[in-house]
């Protein structure tokens, strides 16, 4: 269709997706747009097992803005594709390489710690001509581990020729980020498009494994 979805609000004191649940509002018609997703918690969000917050576009019209914010946020894929995503060409496992609107960007607030595993995401990508999203992710302690999936932070540029977003990852407090087992904080491109901006801060890092790390690179 050609209308446009509509924002969507979330609040509550504590919030558990899971089980291929989600929140989200998506552009999946030939020209409308999808409206942004904002989700607040007092307390705790949990997202596991393919459970998703996103707004992503895979027609002509852009994708809308996420913006999550709560005191400690847990997401974890268990194997499937879940977290928090605004990307363009993809929604899920569905790819539409041919559509040109723009992701959104996504803005994460964890005044508590923040853990991604095993095949997590927070994600503002493109699969298109559309142009990916910037990713800006704060919180007192970050923890990635893929647990030998790709797993982590990302605004890349995976097909098409739309350009990959900026990335900025701030450990709050001199608290620390660690990176494992195939985590990654990434913003590449493996496309004719260009990878973006990665910065990361924090007290201390650690980088454990193979395939793990901090990355922008151009891949082709």
């Amino acid at each position: 269709s050609s209308g446009n979805a509509g924002p969507v609000k979330v609040g509550a004191g504590s919030l558990i997706i899971d089980r291929g649940g989600g929140i989200a509002s998506l552009a999946a018609g030939t020209t409308g747009r999808a409206g942004s997703v904002e989700v607040l918690a007092t307390g705790n969000i949990d997202i596991f097992r393919g459970g998703i917050i996103d707004s992503s576009t895979v027609s002509s019209g852009d994708a809308g803005r996420v913006a999550v914010s709560a005191h400690n946020i847990s997401i974890d894929g268990q194997k499937m594709i879940t977290g928090i995503f605004s990307n363009t060409g993809k929604i899920g496992n569905v790819i539409n390489s041919g559509n040109t609107g723009n992701a959104g960007n996504v803005v994460l607030t964890a005044t508590g710690n923040l853990s991604v595993l095993e095949g997590g995401g927070i994600t503002s990508s493109t699969y298109s001509s559309g142009h990916a999203g910037s990713v800006t992710v704060h919180a007192s302690n970050i923890d990635m581990n893929g647990q030998g999936i790709p797993t982590g932070i990302f605004t890349d540029a995976n097909q098409g020729s739309g350009n990959a977003g900026n990335l900025e990852v701030m450990a709050t407090g001199g608290g620390s980020v660690r990176v494992a087992n195939g985590g990654q904080i990434s913003s590449s491109t493996w496309s004719s498009g260009n990878a973006g901006v990665v910065g990361v801060r924090a007290g201390s890092i650690t980088i454990d494994g193979m395939g793990t790390g901090i990355f922008s690179n151009a891949n082709q």
